[in-house]
C-alpha cells in the first residue's frame, strides 16, 4: 500500500503560497493610500490645483532674495511727474500764443467763462479775432504798449484743491521802453479731462491788451 505522508506535507505549502505573502504585508487593505514612488531622493511633482505648491514656487528663492516691489500707483501724479510737466507745457504755450498774437489758441486753452468777463479793448465777431486784435493795443491813456513776452526760467508748479498754480518767470518787452522788464507771472490751472485748462487770464494777459493796471482778483486763486 503506498504511503500518504508526502501528500499531507504538500497541502500546508499550497495554503501558505495562496495567502499573498512574500514580503510581510497583510492580506487586508488598511485604508491608507500608497504613496507613488518618485525618482530617487525627490518628492513627487505638484499637480494642477495644488495651491500650496504653486504659492511656494512663486516666492523668493531664498530668505535673502527680496520679492519684486509693487508698482507705484501714483507715479503719473507725483511732483514733477507727467501731470506737472503737462501744466508747465500749457503755460509755455499760453505765453507763446500771447507773444505771437494768437487769439485762437488763447480762446482754446483759457476757460471761456472767465475770458468773457474781461473787457477787451477791441471787439470782433469771434473770440479769436477779438483777442488777436486786442493783443498789443496802445492805450490812449498812456500806459506802456506791450510788445511781447518770453519764458526765461523753469516754471514752478504747486498743486492745490482747485488744480494747480504755476509761477513762471517772464521777460516782457514794451514799445516805449528801451529795457526789458523781468517779473513772475502767476497762472492758475484747473483739471480738464486728462489735462489742464487755464482757469482765468493772468497778469501778462492784461498787460498784453494794454490795461494800465492789473485787477487784484488776478492773483486770487479761483473758486
Amino acid at each position: 500500500m503506498p504511503s500518504r505522508a508526502p501528500l499531507l506535507l504538500a497541502i500546508p505549502a499550497l495554503l501558505v503560497s495562496g495567502c499573498g505573502g512574500g514580503g510581510g504585508g497583510g492580506g487586508e487593505d488598511d485604508g491608507r493610500a500608497q504613496a507613488p514612488k518618485g525618482s530617487a531622493g525627490h518628492a513627487p511633482a505638484p499637480v494642477a490645483g495644488d495651491r500650496g505648491a504653486a504659492e511656494a514656487s512663486a516666492g523668493p528663492a531664498s530668505a535673502n532674495e527680496p520679492s519684486e516691489p509693487a508698482p507705484d500707483a501714483g507715479v503719473e501724479d507725483r511732483p514733477g511727474g507727467p501731470r506737472d510737466q503737462a501744466a508747465v507745457a500749457l503755460v509755455r504755450r499760453y505765453v507763446t500764443a500771447l507773444d505771437g498774437g494768437d487769439g485762437a489758441t488763447i480762446c482754446r486753452i483759457v476757460a471761456p467763462k472767465a475770458l468773457r468777463r474781461v473787457p477787451l479793448p477791441r471787439r470782433r465777431r469771434t473770440c479769436a479775432a477779438s483777442v488777436s486784435a486786442s493783443i498789443g493795443y496802445r492805450n490812449p491813456r498812456g500806459s506802456p504798449q506791450w510788445r511781447g513776452a518770453a519764458v526765461v526760467g523753469p516754471p514752478a508748479v504747486t498743486r492745490a484743491p482747485y488744480g494747480a498754480r504755476v509761477v513762471v518767470p517772464l521777460r516782457t518787452r514794451f514799445a516805449d521802453r528801451a529795457y526789458v522788464s523781468r517779473e513772475d507771472d502767476v497762472v492758475y490751472l484747473r483739471p480738464k479731462g486728462e489735462g489742464w485748462q487755464i482757469a482765468k487770464p493772468s497778469a501778462v494777459f492784461f498787460r498784453a491788451i494794454g490795461r494800465a493796471s492789473v485787477p487784484p482778483t488776478v492773483l486770487a486763486p479761483p473758486r
